[in-house]
């Protein structure tokens, strides 16, 4: 198993920035976001109202506290869609949670915000040793939870290569991880501790990890 990290920056001119650079670029793109949801989402428009607060008086992150919270009770009454502030045809790919507590917390996607989400997780990566070129065993689920698809759809600007196990069967998991020598997997830490206890169970050396 490789036993050092060594990060590397995925985009120099994006996380290398001034602090000064970083919180104008932030408070822009905030008075934009503001002024989206106000045009757009009557329900954030009526939060913000409640609160006596106008977009103009969002000027930087520093009015950041100035807005309304948002909570799991706001995607709870606004079921399913009432939280998108485009179209639902824009919407490339919804996510929600599991539900367990209730109704699903429902997340639209546009095509943009998949491509943001695909430059975060790059750089995740590159601050994680991953390197370009490496073999990406993903055991996140698939499906409505974001776990498995993220990673998986940022290894190709990445460039990685992707194997979408997802969950469960172990024994083939543990096959893959040995046979195949992914560099790098996804999961969450407790499965991870749980494939190193059924290895120890089966008697395989986990030098046979890459």
């Amino acid at each position: 198993m490789r036993k050092e990290v060594n990060s590397w920056i995925y985009d120099p001119k994006a996380e290398c920035m001034s602090d000064d650079e970083r919180a104008q670029v932030q408070s822009e793109r905030l008075i934009k976001c503001v002024n989206r949801m106000w045009e757009n989402v009557p329900y954030y428009r009526k939060r913000m109202e409640e609160k006596g607060v106008q977009p103009g008086d969002i000027k930087s992150v520093a009015d950041l506290p100035k807005l309304p919270f948002t909570d799991k009770f706001d995607f709870r009454d606004n079921y399913p869609f009432g939280t998108l502030a485009v179209p639902r045809e824009q919407v490339e790919r919804f996510h929600a949670s599991s539900g367990t507590t209730g109704r699903m917390k429902v997340v639209g996607y546009t095509h943009n915000d998949i491509e943001l989400w695909n430059e975060m997780l790059c750089r995740s990566f590159a601050m994680a040793g991953m390197k370009k070129g490496d073999l990406a065993h993903i055991s996140y689920g698939y499906g409505l939870f974001t776990g498995g698809l993220g990673p998986h759809y940022a290894c190709k600007p990445f460039g990685a290569t992707a194997i979408p196990v997802s969950t469960g069967q172990t024994d083939r998991q543990i096959m893959i991880l040995t046979e195949w020598k992914p560099d790098v997997i996804f999961c969450t830490p407790t499965y991870m501790l749980n494939l190193l206890d059924k290895m120890d169970e089966k008697g395989i050396d986990k030098s046979q990890l890459n």
